[in-house]
């Protein structure tokens, strides 16, 4: 069983409603649990203040079936005119209503500029329906892996919080050149206006790529592309989560396969942009573990101060000259520019004067995906003083590592150089206190705890009666 249970009753079953003391709960957030709707809409009848309701992968754990009514809830809650300022219902049965549940969601709180949807069921349809609410979307969270989001990332410039862990974004929607032949790459349309995302206020984003099954082949170039793009497009991001397809399975991932590469000429290093980063977190799983992916201390050690030394520079210098013999046609492609470059598509329905496209951001992207955008970025670091700090906002940061994770940068770096522990060290390493905050709000197991229920039920009675 990999879900609470809150069978309830959630109220005194010897009294009757109208007896019940109203309490002060304003939220109220339940996620992947089995709860009857009968007792759920007898709580809702003692929560006048209630502001949040989220009920989320709604399910039964032992058998399938259409447990819930979305239009009798929908009805309950009008009944009851609670001032819901933030509202999200879905539940996991194979059977249940995806227009009914749609319907729910957007008619209980027109207003709600905070949205949760199935990853499958967010289209251009629900994007229409959007469009014609009062305030504009300006965070959004999707459940499961949904095909329409670089379009809608392309038209959606107010928003500012993205959490989508569960959605594979093809690396190839990011390309707007090929660098094979310097030619621009034509849309799935088939014109040249290619688009960007229109998002360039984002200061959250959540999102999964697969290094290894885009179109294209070098998986340093994958990552260059990435980075690259995520840099440029959305330069405010203080919260960045990368993960990979180990997410989406309970098994183990090849560490070689569909990889964000981390090393110096995977262009991690254009991440240094992002000055106002404040997490940072690539990869959830411990598949890729440090000995995995063979870092070294000049691929990484331009994140902390220490590594502006003298020695240092000189050190990651002398690889950026190895770099020569391969990147000609990089060269080619810097002297002619935005010449080579599609015209890129700023529109969209939204006109935001702050969102910055055409020929600026063209010209941003000129280098993206080619190492003298790594070379550029890496000599702009070197001109800082020693001791430059790369991210001066940065509390929290995470790269392939499920057991730790809010390290600081610091400490993060220490872990990725060091080699693997010995049997004995490693046994003493698990009595190691954890870190107290986690990194991120993205995929995790759901355990079942029996007490939950219980002290559910106490909250229910009267603990927050006053």
């Amino acid at each position: 069983m990999n879900a609470v249970e809150l069978p309830g009753a959630w109220t005194e079953e010897s009294t009757g409603l109208a007896k019940l003391t109203r309490h002060r709960l304003r939220s109220l957030v339940i996620i992947n649990a089995w709860i009857p709707q009968a007792s759920l809409e007898d709580f809702l009848a003692i929560s006048p203040q209630l502001r949040e309701l989220k009920l989320v992968l709604l399910q039964y754990p032992y058998k399938p079936g259409p447990y819930y009514d979305p239009a009798r809830l929908l009805r309950h809650i009008r009944g009851l005119s609670l001032d819901l300022g933030n509202f999200h219902f879905s539940d996991k049965s194979s059977l249940s209503n995806p227009v009914l549940e749609r319907q729910l969601n957007l008619e209980v709180c027109p207003q709600a500029t905070n949205r949760i949807f199935r990853g499958g069921h967010f289209t251009q349809d629900v994007f229409r329906a959007l469009d014609l609410l009062p305030n504009v979307l300006t965070t959004l969270e999707l459940l499961g892996a949904c095909t329409f989001l670089h379009e809608y990332l392309c038209e959606s410039p107010f928003l500012v919080h993205l959490k989508a862990p569960l959605t594979d974004m093809p690396i190839q929607h990011l390309v707007i050149h090929t660098s094979e032949n310097s030619q621009p790459r034509t849309s799935e349309r088939g014109d040249s206006h290619l688009k960007v995302w229109a998002c360039r206020g984002l200061r959250t984003l959540q999102l999964l790529f697969r290094g290894g099954t885009s179109c294209i082949r070098d998986g340093n170039k994958n990552s260059m592309i990435v980075f690259g793009y995520i840099s440029r497009v959305c330069p405010l991001l203080q919260v960045l989560e990368i993960y990979g397809p180990d997410v989406q399975t309970d098994e183990w991932v090849n560490p070689s396969n569909h990889r964000i590469h981390l090393d110096l000429s995977s262009g991690l290093v254009l991440l240094a942009r992002l000055r106002c980063l404040r997490r940072l977190l690539i990869g959830a799983s411990d598949a890729h573990r440090p000995t995995h992916l063979g870092l070294k201390r000049v691929d990484v050690d331009w994140m902390v101060a220490p590594g502006y030394s003298e020695e240092r520079r000189q050190a990651r210098q002398a690889v950026m000259d190895s770099w020569e013999v391969g990147i000609q046609d990089d060269v080619k492609n810097y002297e002619t520019g935005v010449a080579i470059i599609p015209q890129v598509s700023s529109n969209c329905n939204h006109q935001d004067p702050s969102v910055a496209g055409g020929s600026e951001l063209t010209y941003h992207l000129r280098h993206l995906g080619q190492r003298v955008d790594v070379i550029l970025m890496l000599e702009e670091l070197h001109a800082a003083g020693v001791g430059y700090v790369v991210w001066p906002e940065l509390e929290e940061v995470s790269f392939y590592c499920q057991r730790y994770r809010g390290l600081s940068l610091d400490q993060e770096v220490d872990r990725l150089l060091s080699p693997p522990p010995s049997i004995g060290a490693k046994s003493k390493s698990l009595a190691t206190p954890q870190p107290r905050r986690s990194l991120l709000s993205g995929p995790r197991p759901v355990f079942f705890f029996p007490s939950l229920k219980r002290r559910f039920q106490r909250l229910a009675r009267g603990v927050l009666n006053s």
